[in-house]
């Protein structure tokens, strides 16, 4: 996102190497780009002031507030002219008065005194009890800090003119005095005892607009239209303002407008803008000197101001687009090579190198091969060897000076390589094929301490002697190495096939040391890059992203915790040196304190990283405790001592928004006091949240990792990917939580953040006490009623069941008699005969019915079980004897039953439907109107009235 302007690949001194000049982050999806001011809070947010509204920056994500038909009144005017804040409020000055933001809920109001809400608000300044200096138009007003105006003071009068005077600017010096900054009115100052301002004497007739005090404690002056000038307050009268000429612009001297001025951190330049653009000059001298920085920063651009934040990057906002100026301290440097570009019509895209003894860099361009680059002269080259260009394979430095060994990449043969100048002579050249058949191309290059090459293929290991003499050739799958690496004192050590230890001693034949404990024991985890550092620890990086270090002896290996820091990078090589492991992947490069146990990392993202991706195996030690790695785009150094000296508090995350279901719970909620910057609440109906993290960091290194915890969720600390700033997390039961942060600093190490937000999940109705109150009083009642009434009522049905089955039954076959008489009968062969065993049957069947008429499970199966009948047989005998179906039959005799009961009168119908085994009383009323033409309460009606 952050492109590096006016980096060169060669810059003739420090301080122009330290400066960076980038577009302003976001400038594009501002409301406006006409931005008349930026400023920075205490807790650390950018607040972009334009002419369309306000803009609030966290280093990802942009907050906009302006009046429009969704909040037509959220400020009184969109022209923003100037931001200062005090403990409670950011304090927003408009064209239509002041603003106050409150800085825990976001919510805006308006001014308590109505004069401030009319005025057109040149310049805000915080005073020393928390309230603040306003100047508008020819007035100063002194306010309280909640915005009320507790002194106005007409600047005509303190400048004794005649006609109305303007104030320009205020400023606060180092001291605490206030400055008044009045339009052809002088130089005035806050006089605190006499609670006046005071007209500076002897003040030049020159049109004041702002002043600036510089870390030595010298104050500067810019005028509208009078130029540029040095304010010496202790000089004697005559000799206290100075003029200081900004040459080779138009309006140099007399006619310069300056209207900002600042000071950087890192070289002590002022900055200075006027209408022509940016003036740069160095004080470090009695006089200012102008330096030309043209090269690295657009200097004619329609500046509008410049500012400081707490890193020390410069900010200037522009009518147009702004910029961004950084000031690196790392020592990295960039070596872009874009002459690869222009000579080659390749991008410089390196995959492998090393460095001679006399700093010459030995490159292989991808598509090209060899190339050599002087970093003392910063001259790159193009060498060939018999009038054709090096193609490259592997790479591997000698010990012979300025010497390199090079295997092609698609033949098995190997070269050795002498630099003399820029050209180069070939000193032995091999065919592996000549030794042994089907070999292979070489995988892996070295040098023993008897500068013995050891070279591995992907068929064979091969040893030749200084002079040539091939002293070893073995077949792969014989010895069973996968990788081979040398100590510090030449002897090599090797990998076998099963991740197991071994060293390798050649003598008339190759003795293969005891086999020491695998790395790991996992069957898909391989070796990828290993070497071994001064103290004789072996260090591994294997194919699943995990960094192993063993003890001296190589027997113990435990796991480096980088806290995830190559789990979204392809590890492409690692380097020892004496102090420093050196882990290349092609997003990163990690610097590991062997002895701190801390690291740093160099990311493509960081803005003082020139280098779009690493590549290929291009990363060797410097000789210094640095580094060269290369890439797509060119070669990075990264110096032994360079490191980030951010302060820890600039590091520190904060929740900059939480989102409820999509909605900011600060910016799209009317109910905006509800929440702040420590406290949150959701509502019963939220399903997801999520929050918003940043460093508010700006500067060029990479943001610090950030892990996260909620408490009663989150087991475990949340790592997060470099790359993401948010949290998110779902369905949260109601209940109070607490978000816990922390954050890597450059070193490594986790600092937790003293800061926590609490988040509160309301309840649903159903979930709060009240609820709960009624769940328990409904229970209660549930077993009063169970108690008072189910129960009787069950024993009522029992014993009216048993009295049933015990005489009711003899009334049941005379009625079954009646409708068997009334109900046509098939006659079998025209008769019917043995009308004594029908009877006989029908009784048994009706006592079995009445057995079960309670059961509503009771069907025509249950009942020919009883009868010890098949169901078929059963339903050809009922039909025969009564002319109905056996479902018909079982349902007349409950009817009939029920009609007894009815006549009763001491049961209700639903309990009579339930103690005939019906589930639903609607149901028994519908049969029993279908069998009797009449419902059950028409039946007792009817009854009712024969009585």
């Amino acid at each position: 996102m952050l492109v590096i302007i006016g980096v060169l690949c060669i810059i003739p001194h420090a301080s122009a190497q330290e400066i960076i000049s980038r577009e302003m982050p976001l400038s594009h999806e501002l409301i406006s780009n006409e931005v008349w001011d930026v400023y920075q809070d205490k807790t650390g947010y950018i607040w972009i002031a334009t002419q369309n509204g306000l803009a609030r920056y966290d280093g990802h994500r942009l907050q906009t507030f302006k009046n429009d038909y969704h909040s037509p009144h959220r400020l009184t005017d969109n022209r923003i002219t100037d931001l200062a804040e005090n403990n409670s409020y950011l304090w927003i000055g408009t064209r239509k008065g002041v603003n106050l933001m409150d800085k825990s809920t976001y919510s805006i109001s308006l001014s308590p005194d109505e004069n401030l809400c009319r005025e057109n608000i040149e310049w805000m300044v915080p005073s020393a009890d928390d309230g603040m200096w306003i100047a508008a138009e020819a007035s100063v007003y002194r306010c309280a800090p909640d915005g009320s105006v507790q002194k106005k003071y007409d600047m005509t009068e303190v400048a004794k003119s005649a006609v109305p005077v303007k104030v320009n600017t205020m400023y606060q010096d180092k001291e605490g005095t206030l400055w008044c900054m009045l339009g052809r009115g002088g130089l005035c100052r806050y006089d605190a005892r006499q609670d006046a301002f005071l007209l500076v004497d002897n003040t030049p007739d020159l049109d004041f607009f702002t002043m600036f005090q510089d870390r030595k404690g010298r104050y500067w002056l810019g005028t509208w239209g009078n130029g540029f000038w040095e304010y010496l307050p202790k000089e004697e009268v005559g000799k206290q303002f100075r003029f200081q000429p900004l040459a080779g612009t138009k309006d140099a001297g007399d006619n310069a407008n300056v209207y900002s001025i600042e000071q950087d951190d890192a070289l002590g330049y002022l900055w200075l803008l006027s209408h022509s653009g940016l003036y740069v000059l160095d004080v470090s001298a009695p006089s200012a000197v102008p330096v030309n920085l043209s090269d690295r920063v657009d200097v004619h651009k329609m500046y509008t101001r410049i500012v400081k934040d707490r890193e020390g990057n410069l900010w200037i906002s522009s009518y147009d687009i702004g910029r961004l100026i950084s000031f690196d301290h790392s020592g990295i440097q960039n070596i872009l090579l874009p002459q690869v570009k222009e000579e080659l019509g390749l991008n410089a895209s390196f995959l492998n190198l090393c460095i001679d003894e006399e700093g010459w860099m030995w490159m292989h361009q991808d598509r090209w091969g060899l190339c050599l680059y002087d970093t003392g002269n910063a001259k790159l080259t193009y060498p060939n060897v018999n009038g054709s260009n090096v193609s490259v394979g592997q790479m591997a430095k000698s010990h012979s000076r300025n010497a390199v060994w090079v295997s092609n990449p698609i033949e098995p043969y190997i070269v050795k390589l002498v630099r003399q100048g820029d050209k180069l002579h070939v000193a032995f050249r091999a065919s592996l094929d000549a030794w042994m058949d089907d070999c292979g191309m070489v995988t892996q290059m070295l040098e023993d301490a008897q500068n013995r090459l050891w070279i591995l293929t992907w068929r064979a290991l091969m040893v030749l002697s200084p002079n040539g003499e091939l002293l070893l050739a073995e077949r792969r799958e014989k010895v069973q190495l996968s990788q081979l690496v040398a100590d510090r004192l030449g002897k090599i050590w090797a990998i076998s096939d099963s991740n197991g230890i071994c060293s390798l001693e050649l003598g008339k034949e190759l003795r293969i040391g005891q086999l020491q404990s695998s790395f790991s024991s996992h069957p898909d985890e391989s070796v990828l890059f290993s070497c071994i550092d001064h103290n004789g620890c072996l260090w591994i990086a294997s194919s699943l992203g995990q960094i192993y270090k063993s003890d001296v002896e190589k027997k113990d290996f435990k796991s480096v915790p980088l806290e995830g820091m190559v789990d979204d990078c392809t590890i492409l090589k690692m380097v020892v040196d004496e102090h420093y492991l050196w882990i290349m992947t092609n997003k990163k490069v990690l610097k590991y304190g062997i002895a701190t146990r801390t690291y740093t990392d160099y990311s493509t993202t960081d803005g003082n990283v020139g280098i779009d991706l690493f590549q290929g195996k291009a990363a060797c030690p410097d000789g210094k405790g640095g580094l060269y790695v290369g890439g797509h785009n060119g070669v990075l150094h990264i110096s032994g001592q360079s490191s980030y000296s951010v302060s820890a508090n600039l590091m520190s995350p904060v929740v900059t928004d939480v989102l409820m279901d999509n909605q900011s719970v600060f910016f799209d909620s009317a109910e905006t006091t509800l929440n702040d910057i420590d406290h949150i609440q959701l509502a019963p109906s939220a399903k997801n949240i999520e929050l918003y993290l940043s460093t508010l960091s700006y500067g060029l290194q990479e943001r610090p990792r950030i892990a996260v915890k909620l408490e009663g969720i989150d087991k475990d600390w949340v790592y997060l990917p470099s790359d993401r700033f948010s949290a998110f997390y779902n369905k949260l039961s109601a209940g109070d939580y607490t978000f816990r942060m922390k954050y890597a600093d450059t070193n490594g190490g986790w600092t937790e953040c003293r800061r926590t937000l609490t988040i509160v999940q309301q309840p649903a109705w159903y979930e709060t006490w009240y609820a709960y109150v009624a769940y328990f009083l409904l229970a209660v009642f549930l077993m009063v009623w169970f108690v008072v009434y189910a129960v009787p009522l069950f024993k009522k049905l029992q014993t009216i069941r048993k009295t049933n089955i015990a005489t009711g039954h003899r009334h049941i076959i005379d009625l079954l008699r009646i409708l068997s008489v009334q109900s046509p009968k098939p006659e079998e062969n025209g008769k019917r005969e043995d009308k004594g065993m029908d009877e006989l049957f029908t009784e048994q069947l009706t006592h079995i019915i009445e057995a079960h008429l309670d059961e509503n499970e009771f069907d025509i199966e249950s009942c020919a079980k009883e009868l010890g009948l098949s169901k078929s047989t059963l339903h050809r005998r009922i039909k025969s004897v009564t002319g109905l179906t056996p479902l018909e039959f079982i349902r007349n005799v409950k009817m009939k039953r029920a009609c007894q009961l009815l006549a009763k009168q001491e049961l209700s119908v639903s309990e009579i439907a339930y103690a005939l085994g019906f589930a639903n009383p609607k149901y028994f009323t519908k049969c029993f109107k279908e069998e009797l033409g009449m419902t059950p309460t028409e039946f007792i009606q009817q009854k009712n009235e024969r009585v």
